[in-house]
């Protein structure tokens, strides 16, 4: 499952970690929406990360902390975190849930509960101005990177997304 939920006044490390505990046959991770570059790049990441836990190639112990690892892009989990790790005031939350239908049923319905707000796959590929300035930074996008991948007359959201998420697939190169 992936999906998005917007967080009003609570904070979301609180209710990751009640649903990593409430939900042992799942994996649960929480990641900062406007930090990513939308449902393609969150679902090739957790992929990757799913890939890596199948072939016993995994970077951490964890695979909730192995799809952060593949969404960051990054080797260093307190790298991870910083970059992509929902903080208190994390407004947009993107959830990604793995394990059999029945519990990922349950999971959200216990994010429902806890966020007091029904999931919006829509969110995760609303772009900002602000959110692409984001990534771009977060991600260390240059502005020659842009211009090469960009066909004439699109948006730069797809070149954006194509470029996290080669980062996101080399990271598994990276060894």
């Amino acid at each position: 499952m992936i999906t998005a939920f917007i967080n009003e006044n609570v904070d979301p490390r609180v209710i990751l970690r009640a649903a990593q505990q409430e939900f042992k046959d799942a994996t649960v991770q929480f990641v900062d929406l406007d930090r990513t570059a939308g449902h393609t790049h969150i679902l090739f990441a957790t992929y990757n990360a799913l890939k890596a836990h199948v072939l016993d190639k995994m970077i951490s112990r964890s695979t909730a902390i192995e799809i952060l690892l593949y969404i960051a892009a990054e080797r260093q989990i307190a790298q991870a975190f910083e970059q992509m790790g929902v903080q208190k005031d994390t407004r947009r939350v993107a959830v990604i849930a793995t394990g059999s239908s029945k519990v990922l049923s349950l999971v959200e319905d216990y994010l429902r509960d806890s966020f007091n707000h029904e999931s919006s796959d829509g969110l995760l590929d609303e772009w900002t101005e602000q959110r692409a300035v984001t990534i771009l930074k977060v991600f260390s996008v240059a502005p020659n990177e842009i211009e090469t991948v960009t066909r004439s007359g699109n948006s730069t959201q797809k070149p954006i997304q194509r470029l996290v998420v080669e980062r996101s697939a080399l990271l598994a190169v990276r060894r």
